[in-house]
């Protein structure tokens, strides 16, 4: 008789280097699901971590990673892994190796583990996409366009954009008979322009200027990069660049209107994914002829390209030159919302800045993030807090054991002590295991913008500010050693209201809700942040109603 085999417990794969398999998992059991045999990793190497699963969850993924020195655990790393594009099938996520590292070992949950048809980690550059929750941004009502915008000029094979520009008056257009009557069309209204109206009716850069000079104009790469060298001012080129495993961001350059609610220097996804799977995006080259052109007639880059090779770095996604009494803006982000270059990994991200690129609205609270890897600086930078944003201030609060921190910040305006109090409890902040903790940037952002609101003394912090102790606490098991820089926290009033704030985790988390608490339960950011900027819109709102009902 046969012999019976039983199938491997654990998804095929490995670690990779160049797309090639150099170490292939070994599986066995483990409580609670199944554990891999350690294999040999590169020190302070990134890692983008490929989970394939069959059926695709529409949930985040999560995942263990313990780095070790030889036999030895020098970090365990809990990591979320999300779909990039539309295939909620394929997983990634990017992860640091530490300096002491010499071998990874990957643990998955039972129902993870049989999902999962493939895990693979390739050997990458370092992963782009970044955010500065600390970055004194200005309010972003402070940019304004010249002229408010309530109409926009939409060629025809756009109209899919229409439900995302609500604050906009849209009039479809299939083809304007001259420039002249797409200038009348125009004018003190945005207007972006199809590549085909280059050649029917016919348009020239002194037309689009001219345009430029009494209307928001929008003008993807190609279309502009063909008219500057018809002109005769410079010839450069606009490239694709493609990467099976190397994504493509942007970077911000500029801070103006089509830039509000991202910082500057941080750098977002900004890709589409082809049918091979690769990243791709596509560029204006910012060579030696195009810098002396933009230099000479004021044109500004605000998105720069960030790809895997850095030769291919800083090339331009997004500029805008102010003519007259209006603007003109270079950039492929209608056609790249609307589909036309494929599937994006970050779609709302993509949507967000189209429509600031439109001078459309948004809070002076939001900002982009994103997680950062390293957990024990974003402790010490939170205790810096209290330097640069009064009046917060870094306090503790005694914790049961010596292996987690009970960490956070107390925003108190000066005046009369406080009556009521508000505790914001978000839980496990630090990436060593899987939780439904909220990261610490969202609460940073917040904790920063209610600061502002307190040192401005606005009519809102006047209001429900003043008298209120609002305190952030987290809990922390990486960045201990900086704990120090935290005083005692202050003794609470009578009145506390105590908000306690998770991510909505499936197997994780859940601890029930005591007497007295209010439970938020959001979403979580998507892949790389793409859902940020709507997560904190939640969070700031729910929070800032909690605040107000304190006072009431």
């Amino acid at each position: 008789m046969a012999r019976r085999t039983t199938a491997p417990p654990g998804p095929p794969g490995g670690i990779c280097s160049d797309g090639r398999l150099l170490r292939a998992w070994r599986w066995r059991p483990a409580s609670g699901g199944v554990v891999s045999d350690p294999l040999r990793c590169r020190r302070e190497a990134w890692y983008l971590v490929h989970l394939r699963l069959d059926p695709p969850s529409p949930s985040p993924s999560g995942l263990t990673l313990t780095f070790l020195e030889d036999a030895q655990p020098v970090l365990p790393r809990g990591l979320w892994l999300h779909p990039a594009g539309p295939d909620a099938g394929q997983r990634l996520a990017w992860v640091a190796a530490p300096a002491r590292a010499t071998h990874v070992q990957v643990n998955l949950a039972a129902p993870l583990a049989a999902a999962a048809r493939a895990l693979h980690l390739h050997d990458v550059a370092e992963r782009d996409p970044k955010c500065h929750p600390l970055a004194a941004v200005p309010r972003w009502s402070t940019y304004r366009p010249p002229f408010p915008l309530t109409r926009v000029v939409l060629p025809a094979s756009l109209a899919a954009l229409a439900p995302m520009l609500p604050w906009l008056e849209v009039e479809l257009l299939e083809r304007p008979t001259s420039a002249e009557a797409l200038a009348a069309r125009a004018r003190r209204a945005a207007c972006i322009v199809a590549p085909t109206w280059i050649a029917d009716p016919g348009l020239d850069l002194a037309d689009l200027e001219r345009l430029a000079a009494q209307a928001w104009v929008v003008v993807d790469l190609e279309t502009l990069a063909r008219l500057v060298a018809s002109a005769g001012h410079a010839e450069t080129r606009v490239v694709t660049h493609a990467a099976s495993l190397g994504m493509m961001s942007a970077r911000v350059t500029y801070a103006d209107v089509p830039t509000r609610g991202l910082a500057l220097q941080d750098v977002v996804p900004y890709a589409t994914r082809d049918d091979r799977g690769r990243f791709r995006t596509r560029v204006l080259r910012a060579d030696r002829a195009w810098r002396r052109y933009a230099a000479d007639h004021g044109l500004a880059t605000l998105l720069s390209s960030e790809t895997p090779w850095a030769r291919h770095h800083d090339d331009v996604l997004s500029a805008a030159r102010p003519i007259g009494g209006g603007e003109l803006l270079a950039t492929d982000l209608p056609w790249l919302v609307a589909g036309a270059y494929g599937p994006l990994v970050a779609p709302h991200i993509a949507t967000h800045l189209l429509q600031m690129h439109l001078g459309g609205p948004v809070e002076d609270v939001l900002q982009y993030w994103t997680r950062w890897d390293e957990m024990p600086v974003v402790v010490r930078d939170i205790a810096d807090l209290a330097r640069r944003f009064e009046p917060l201030r870094p306090v503790r609060w005694r914790a049961e054991t010596a292996q987690i921190a009970h960490l956070g910040l107390a925003l108190e305006m000066p005046g009369p002590a406080p009556t009521t109090a508000v505790l914001l409890q978000t839980g496990r902040m630090d990436n060593a295991a899987l939780h439904d903790g909220l990261p610490p940037e969202p609460a940073m952002i917040l904790m920063k913008m209610l600061a502002r609101e307190a040192r401005e003394r606005t009519r809102w912090a006047a209001r429900y500010l003043a008298g209120t102790l609002v305190l952030w606490q987290f809990d922390t098991a990486a960045g201990l050693k900086y704990a120090t820089g935290y005083a005692a926290a202050p003794s609470l009033p009578e009145r506390v209201r105590r908000v306690v704030v998770r991510l909505g985790r499936e197997d994780v988390g859940g601890a029930p809700t005591e007497s007295g608490q209010v439970r938020l339960a959001l979403p979580d950011e998507g892949f790389c942040g793409d859902r940020s900027i709507q997560f904190q819109a939640e969070l700031t709102g729910r929070i800032r109603r909690v605040i107000e009902s304190a006072r009431d």
